[in-house]
Order: structure tokens, then C-alpha cells, then sequence
């Protein structure tokens, strides 16, 4: 909380819908939007346990049931948040999922907006618009390993998001709390909505595919990549 403008966020008073795992957040989320002011809705569950999204596959059966829930109750956006609460998926006001690419795209933005100059880590797989958005806002782009390690001892090694006594800060890819407030501050400060605040992330295209590789191969396939 000491990280966001917590005044500016409380003033818009959010109306949010949260689907996350009460087993090991109950004690955290619901006081974090509490003292951002939000007004939270829990969808209803139809199992008795009333348990929550606890990992990705979870968090992506979610979606569908939660964005008609963001649309239904007209919503300023919904979030999943998994059980370590590291990972998140955000929904804005239409209903429309944010990727994971261009969710990594989007942190990038808040970074760049937050601080002239400020130098953002990705890795090699994020987008490349990332790059332009940084030339916009007269920032740097470091590009990592695919890995959450390297991204994050890229971040430590540049002092990007240190925070007291010269120590590592918040890290909003692993983080789903910090990275869901700093989205609520944005949206509040610039006095936009999510979807207005996504379209300003570049449009881009990414192509994936699946290519199988035989077993003998496998060790030079891993050589050459590395």
C-alpha cells in the first residue's frame, strides 16, 4: 500500500469482481481492496466447497463465468488471482481477457508512464512492441532469459523497483496484488478505463506452434537454442 497512491485509487471507489482461492487469501485480498476502496463481488459458486481458482488451468476455466459477471453487474473490471497469488488474469469493463502477452506488454506501459526514462526487464519472448512503447516514453528495454529467475535477477542487477534500504522491491510479473494495484492507479489517475488504458499498448501479432522433435534430437535442439 505504501507503493500506490492509495487516495487517488479511493476516490474512484472501483467496483470489481474478484474470483480467487479464500484458503489462502481470505485474510489478504478481501483487507487489500478494503484499503483501496474497492466494492468487491464474489462470484456464487455451484459447489458446496466454494473453492477457488488455486492454478492457471483453474484460473482460465474462470474467465468466461467471470466476465459475464463484469458485464452483467457493470463492472470497472474483474481479476483472478491464483493461489500464491503470483499470478493474475484481468478482465476489463467489456468482458475481454487481457493475454498474457499483452498483459506483460500492458506492466510495461505502467512502468514507462510511471517515470521518464524508467527501464523496464522482459524476456526474449515478450513482445517487440515493448521496444517502441520505451522510445516513446524515452525509456530502456532489457531483454532476459524465458525464465521468471532471469527476469528477476535482471531486475536486481539494474535496480529496477528497489524499494527500502536498497532491497528488492515489488516485481509485478510474480506479484498479482502489486500488479492489480498499479493498474488501479493508473486507470484512476489518468481517469480512463481498462479498456482505454489496453489500447494504448501498441497493436501486435505473435505466431505460436508446436513442432514435434525426436528424442536423439533433443539435446542439440536445447544446445542451439541456449
Amino acid at each position: 500500500l505504501r507503493t500506490l497512491s492509495v487516495d487517488v485509487i479511493k476516490a474512484k471507489r472501483f467496483k470489481v469482481v474478484v474470483d480467487y482461492d479464500p484458503g489462502n487469501l481470505s485474510l489478504l485480498l478481501p483487507s487489500f481492496l478494503s484499503a483501496l476502496g474497492c466494492s468487491v463481488s464474489i462470484p456464487r459458486r455451484p459447489d458446496a466447497a466454494n473453492h477457488g481458482p488455486k492454478h492457471l488451468l483453474e484460473m482460465l476455466d474462470s474467465v468466461s463465468s467471470l466476465a459475464k459477471s463484469v458485464v452483467t453487474q457493470q463492472a470497472n473490471l474483474g481479476v483472478i488471482v491464483d493461489s500464491n497469488a503470483e499470478r493474475l488474469i484481468v478482465i476489463d469493463e467489456r468482458g475481454d481477457r487481457v493475454s498474457d502477452d499483452l498483459f506483460v506488454a500492458l506492466m510495461s506501459l505502467l512502468v514507462l508512464k510511471a517515470q521518464e526514462g524508467a527501464t523496464v526487464a522482459v524476456p526474449v519472448t515478450a513482445p517487440g512492441i515493448i521496444e517502441d512503447m520505451a522510445r516513446s516514453y524515452r525509456g530502456r528495454v532489457i531483454r532476459t532469459r524465458a525464465n521468471p529467475r532471469s527476469v528477476m535477477e535482471k531486475v536486481i542487477e539494474e535496480k529496477i523497483f528497489i524499494g527500502e534500504k536498497g532491497l528488492p522491491g515489488f516485481q509485478a510479473p510474480f506479484d498479482a496484488l502489486f500488479s492489480f494495484g498499479k493498474i488501479l492507479e493508473t486507470v484512476a489517475r489518468d481517469g480512463i478505463s481498462l479498456s482505454e488504458l489496453v489500447s494504448m499498448v501498441p497493436q501486435f501479432f505473435i505466431s505460436k506452434r508446436s513442432v514435434k522433435c525426436p528424442w536423439d534430437a533433443k539435446g542439440k535442439v536445447m544446445r542451439t537454442l541456449i
